[in-house]
């Protein structure tokens, strides 16, 4: 094959997988209102006060949020459908969250980014591991 050919291709390739991350976050569109509303307020706040990301998940077959705190031995809090705290699965002095939830994603399912400060760095940060299998 032609080298420029295959150029073409690689690139073509890469921007299309870099498309493709970007387009896996939850259209905010589909979010519950009180989510968008807290993530109004996220966006307003400097970067280093708000959480690093809000994360989608799936939980007993519902949509969940998972909240990741700002710094230092703070819970991680996940949301329900309907803005009601279930538990904090990672975070605090150990790291290993509140306890009151160990398996808090449903098994081989993926975490889908939500939220991330508009001035982050790191746009696509990689996804939390809250599914045990």
């Amino acid at each position: 094959m032609n080298p420029r050919i295959r150029f073409h291709i690689v690139v073509l390739a890469l921007l299309m997988s870099a498309g493709a991350l970007a387009q896996d976050r939850v259209p905010r569109d589909s979010l519950p209102s009180w989510l968008v509303s807290k993530m109004k307020r996220y966006d307003r706040i400097p970067e280093e006060q708000a959480p690093l990301g809000i994360w989608q998940i799936i939980r007993q077959g519902q949509p969940a949020y998972f909240e990741i705190a700002p710094c230092c031995d703070q819970y991680n809090p996940l949301y329900d459908e309907k803005g009601q705290q279930i538990c904090s699965p990672t975070g605090g002095f150990t790291g290993g969250g509140d306890m009151k939830c160990p398996n808090p994603a449903d098994p081989r399912t993926a975490a889908r980014l939500v939220w991330v400060h508009p001035k982050a760095a790191d746009q696509n940060p990689p996804a939390p591991q809250l599914s045990k299998e």
